[in-house]
């Protein structure tokens, strides 16, 4: 009697913990870390119709300077007019009159001859302070307008700030647009305002890439884009349009796009709602009284197994049947299931019976704990350094089986690090400060972080040693420094460094400054634009260094204020 009471108690917290985690999102994460999953472990490279030409490094490179001249965009298109593309997205910011209204006129008259859909991004952004309406929509041109059509570019970062979706249909503002994708593919109907998935498992590998500078010098076959889709926009990191997504980290915008448009064109995946997976839940929960006298064994095998069967159905369901579903609130579900079952039984449970269980099992469970899951290098040592166990980590790091690091001394694999002696001899230090060393593992110099802590039990002392491998942080920093004190445009060393090698003189050797600026600079801004300027502050800062001797000091310390 009094079993069924609690048993109906722990079913009726549970229900309440598995509505309360689903609706507060609490769940959300788990849920896009399992698709993220699936799309990684899915990854395809369907045959498209759809390349990218890309504003490269290279691209860049050759052309010198950034924003290119509309002269040269309208070269491009009058080259993809001759190749009779299928349709073309230019996803590039053209909202802004060119300094040179000539160029504007070369690009529509170029767009004027196309004989295929062309698709320019507009997008909504924040307002100036003071509008009240928070967000404007930028667009391209007029004169450009009359003769492309303008698609949304912007995408749907969840909670967590990564790219998983994508708004094709806008009813935000007073202007109604569609996406870019959208614009493309007019055979779908998209509910305003509803996100749609971008489907992740398309791998970025499956477009072909070609580099813009490569198209208008010809260099490749107009016959490459003869009947295809076309994207053209930024990759190179430069430019900035980079953005965060799963299973890759970070890609280019035009390629985020580029793989909506092949989500459609694979299809739209099947979303089922959530409340299939929270109502299945509920059920299984009823089921917990059912168990009898003794549920443990079988309440964590049933929810165990539950959880591998709602896992796997719901990745056969996207791999078969491109079907989403939301499967989280029944794995709580399970999980919870198994836990109440463990509970239950241990309330008949003597508490002594089950301590000494424990005890029987304490020292392999410490060491065992210890190791287990850390993507650092952990070892365990004996009181007096010698290894008894490591990780996989450990062994990755050192370039070493687990088996081999067994029975080698600590100070033999991490030679600097000082050991303090206990009063019975044996070396080991306390307190899990850290510690950073630097040792030659054959392939050069590697830096590490330490921190070994003492671990005592009712048998017997153990050091943990924890490693870590800095060599990113340690870059990190001196990229850092390395920005502090030196100009960004001209890579020559700032007002910083300059004021830091004045206060090093000792009047020991003799020593000269010199101030100099740009006459008429300004000029050269106002008539050719910032990128000249910047692109002649560059040269002479080069000039400077391949002219004078290499002990001597060019500093960049104001707009086109040099020192020496």
């Amino acid at each position: 009697m009094r079993r069924g009471i609690e048993s109906r108690i722990g079913v009726g917290l549970a229900a309440v913990a598995v509505l309360t985690a689903h609706i507060s999102g609490a769940l959300q994460p788990l849920e896009n870390a399992w698709l993220d999953e699936r799309y990684r472990q899915l990854q395809s490279t369907p045959a498209t119709d759809l390349v990218i030409v890309e504003i490269d490094a290279k691209s860049l490179h050759e052309l010198k300077q950034w924003p290119w001249s509309r002269h040269v965009h309208a070269e491009l298109i009058e080259r993809l007019n001759a190749s009779h593309p299928r349709s073309v997205f230019f996803d590039v910011d053209f909202s802004v009159p060119s300094p040179d209204p000539t160029a504007d006129a070369a690009m529509a008259e170029a767009l004027a001859q196309r004989a295929y859909p062309f698709v320019l991004p507009a997008f909504w952004q924040p307002a100036a302070a003071g509008n009240p309406d928070g967000y404007v929509l930028t667009q391209p041109l007029d004169a450009l307008l009359v003769h492309a059509d303008a698609g949304l570019v912007n995408v749907a970062p969840g909670a967590d700030g990564v790219v998983r979706s994508i708004v094709h249909a806008d009813t935000s503002h007073a202007t109604r647009l569609v996406s870019a994708v959208a614009q493309l593919r007019p055979d779908f109907e998209f509910k305003p305002g509803e996100t749609y998935p971008i489907d992740y498992g398309i791998s970025p590998g499956a477009f072909q890439r070609v580099s813009y500078v490569d198209v208008i010098e010809g260099r490749i076959e107009a016959a490459s884009f003869a009947d295809r889709v076309v994207f053209v926009g930024a990759t190179a990191l430069e430019l900035g349009d980079i953005l965060p997504v799963p299973v890759h980290r970070a890609l280019p915008g035009v390629v985020v796009q580029a793989l909506a448009y092949q989500t459609l064109d694979a299809h739209l995946p099947i979303h089922l709602p959530a409340w299939i997976a929270v109502v299945s839940g509920l059920l299984v929960l009823l089921l917990l009284p059912a168990l009898g006298a003794s549920p443990a064994h079988r309440g964590l095998t049933f929810g165990f197994a539950g959880v591998a069967l709602a896992l796997g159905t719901s990745f056969a369901l996207h791999s078969l049947a491109n079907t989403i579903l939301p499967v989280m609130p029944l794995v709580f579900a399970f999980t919870l299931f198994a836990g109440l079952a463990v509970a239950l039984e241990a309330r008949q449970q003597s508490l002594r019976a089950i301590w000494n269980g424990i005890r029987l099992k304490r020292r392999d469970a410490l060491i065992s704990g210890v190791l287990a899951g850390s993507i650092d290098g952990i070892f365990v040592c004996a009181a007096d350094g010698v290894v008894r166990d490591a990780n996989e980590s450990a062994a990755r790091l050192f370039d070493c089986s687990r088996e081999g690091l067994r029975g080698k001394h600590l100070l033999e694999l991490l030679p600097g690090v000082e050991l303090r002696r206990t009063h019975d001899g044996e070396e080991h230090r306390t307190g899990g400060e850290r510690i950073e060393i630097e040792i030659d593992t054959g392939r050069g110099p590697l830096p590490l972080e330490l921190s070994i802590t003492t671990v005592t039990d009712a048998e017997e002392t153990l050091l943990t040693v924890i490693v870590r491998d800095v060599t990113d942080r340690k870059r990190q920093q001196a990229l850092l420094e390395h920005q502090a004190t030196h100009d960004s445009l001209t890579g020559l060393p700032n007002r910083v460094m300059l004021a830091e090698a004045l206060e090093s003189l000792t009047g020991e050797r003799a020593a000269a400054l010199f101030m100099l600026d740009l006459d008429r600079f300004k000029e050269v801004n106002d008539t050719l634009g910032h990128g000249t300027g910047d692109a002649v502050l560059t040269v002479l800062g080069r000039r400077l260094r391949d002219a004078l001797p290499e002990e001597n000091l060019i500093a960049r310390i104001g707009g086109d204020e040099f020192a020496i």
